[in-house]
Formats: structure tokens, C-alpha cells, sequence
């Protein structure tokens, strides 16, 4: 299988809506393959500011939440959790 094409993965502070962070990939790479290294990347520029990081269902693995470092909300990892009760 052949992929085309380039993917972007951004940070975006809440506060301001700018993007403080970002990084571009192949389009076969898969957002959870990043999340680490755009962690570390926003940790350099902007680490006294960032305090929360709110992430979608394709970051959610506990790695992830590991290398943060952050307070982090699990809202879509709860709400996944109540539609497979549910």
C-alpha cells in the first residue's frame, strides 16, 4: 500500500489560539507515534505556561499520559469508557 501525502500535527495554546508547537509527517504515521516528540517540543518553548493538555481519542494511550508530565484531562478516554458501557 502506498501513502500520499503529508499529515500536521499541531499543539494550540487555548488562551490564544495561536499554534505553539508543530510537526509535519508522512501520512501513514499515526498521531499517537507523535504525540511524544510534539510533547517535547512544546515542554521547550512554552513549558511554564502549559499546564493541561486535552487530547482525542488517538492520543489515548497511557505513554502518552506518562510523558507529558502534565495534569491532564481524560475526557475522551471517559467517554469511550461510558459508550462501551453503554
Amino acid at each position: 500500500m502506498f501513502w500520499y501525502g503529508l499529515k500536521g500535527h499541531r499543539a494550540v495554546s487555548t488562551k490564544s489560539q495561536y499554534i505553539v508547537a508543530r510537526l509535519m509527517t508522512s501520512g501513514n504515521i499515526s498521531d499517537s507515534k507523535v504525540a511524544i516528540p510534539l510533547l517535547r517540543k512544546v515542554r521547550q518553548l512554552i513549558d511554564d505556561q502549559f499546564t493541561k493538555g486535552i487530547f482525542d481519542v488517538g492520543y489515548d494511550y497511557e505513554p502518552i499520559y506518562n510523558a507529558s508530565k502534565l495534569v491532564v484531562d481524560r475526557i475522551n478516554a471517559q467517554l469511550n469508557e461510558l459508550k462501551q458501557v453503554a
